[in-house]
């Protein structure tokens, strides 16, 4: 993108209120950024340091535990210090630049460095946050529940532009090479250049969109609560296919070289073909809820029943469940907790050495888990942080928090 991509925003501002007929549109300007408690009468925050920061810290994880954000290094496997957000909100945070942006229930928007956990700026929002920051060419662009998106400086937290809707935005907003994706929950999804604010594209469906689109390889995937699937071209808008699937779809769902995989209501787990939308293959689990409970690997999905498995997205086989897998790579190990054979390590016994001493998984994801460059990481019913690397396909820490 060009240089001045982030002054582009403001004027995206002015042109859609010409071009685009279809929202009632306004734009607001503030001079001076209040703290919230000058603006609300909301309590502000600042960061409790518990473990402070060393040199040593090069790869920190933040996540969301007991109304907090954390942020651990995974170097010296300890906590460095916490946020308080007042709720669990689903990984409202994104990673840019060694800084850290997020919001908290009252709908404040923080900058604050991942390192020493100092606080940059802090942006009081009077509209429901939803969907995790966008930061683009130093600014950080967010939505909100009801319909505006709105553009801040990365570096200072000055408000460069709002733009309101006038209708709710289904999960946030896409970028793709010179244009914003937006999707409205009424079933619309439009296209905007990011430069000249025109509006490029729009398609129109019947049903309710609930959940954020996702664009892979210059298409923009969708489902909606008419119980259909959709696939357009994210340059034209154009419907490329539409498949029935037979649920609403609400939950989030994962996108594949050849295949997309979505998580429905019952414990059903639907396989679409990626070109054509067709169903490959469906999986029923009995008394599962798919919510948190599973997330993306390398060619491979992984669901927690609650014990950890994964998937081949193409034929829905099983590659390995976990707890199989940390027994046949430690079962060496195992066998040296016999005593010169006497001692016979039963079902039990390896099932609690499996699970206290290598990370066996019995207990269900608190919040979606978080990706993290080649790691996946959740914070477990039983207070555990676990640390999952991708690549190995294994787990490599498993911290407890209380």
């Amino acid at each position: 993108m060009r240089k001045n991509a982030k002054w582009s925003f403001i004027i995206i501002i002015f042109v859609l209120m010409l071009a685009d007929s279809l929202f009632s549109q306004t734009t607001d300007y503030i001079g001076k950024n209040l703290p919230a408690k000058e603006k609300y009468g909301f309590p502000t925050y600042n960061s409790e340091i518990i473990n402070k920061y060393s040199i040593e810290d090069k790869n920190l994880l933040p996540f969301v535990y007991n109304g907090f954000i954390y942020t651990f290094s995974v170097d010296r496997k300890l906590l460095l210090w916490r946020f308080f957000i007042g709720g669990d909100l689903e990984n409202p945070f994104t990673l840019n630049n060694n800084k850290l942006f997020f919001f908290d229930i009252y709908n404040r928007l923080y900058s604050v460095d991942l390192f020493d956990g100092k606080l940059k700026w802090v942006r009081d929002i009077d509209d429901e946050i939803i969907g995790r920051p966008y930061i683009i060419n130093g600014t950080v662009v967010i939505a909100t529940q009801n319909g505006s998106i709105r553009v801040f400086s990365e570096a200072s937290g000055e408000l460069l532009g709002k733009y309101n809707t006038k209708h709710e935005i289904a999960g946030g907003v896409n970028f793709y090479n010179d244009l914003i994706i937006v999707a409205f929950k009424e079933g619309i999804v439009n296209a905007y250049n990011i430069y000249t604010g025109e509006k490029v594209w729009q398609f129109t469906n019947t049903g309710f969109i609930s959940v954020k689109p996702i664009i892979d390889e210059g298409k923009v995937f969708f489902g909606t609560w008419d119980n259909n699937f959709y696939s357009i071209d994210a340059n034209s808008g154009k419907l490329l296919w539409i498949n029935y699937i037979g649920s609403e779809v609400s939950r989030d769902f994962l996108v594949f070289k050849n295949s997309i995989i979505l998580f429905l209501s019952g414990g059903e787990i639907l396989a679409l073909n990626k070109k054509n939308g067709l169903i490959e293959w469906v999986k029923y689990f009995k008394g599962i809820d798919f919510d948190y409970n599973y997330f993306k690997g390398i060619e491979k999905f992984y669901i927690f029943i609650p014990e950890l498995i994964a998937y081949n997205p193409e034929n829905g086989n099983v590659l390995f469940t976990y707890r199989e897998r940390a027994y046949n790579l430690y079962k060496d190990m195992l066998f040296d907790n016999m005593v010169e054979g006497k001692h016979y390590i039963d079902e039990k016994e390896r099932e609690k050495l499996l699970r206290d001493k290598y990370f066996v998984i019995n207990n269900y994801p608190i919040l979606p888990p978080v990706r993290n460059r080649n790691l996946a990481y959740f914070v477990g019913e039983d207070s555990n942080l676990y640390i999952y690397d991708i690549d190995k396909d294994f787990f490599v820490l498993k911290y407890k928090l209380d």
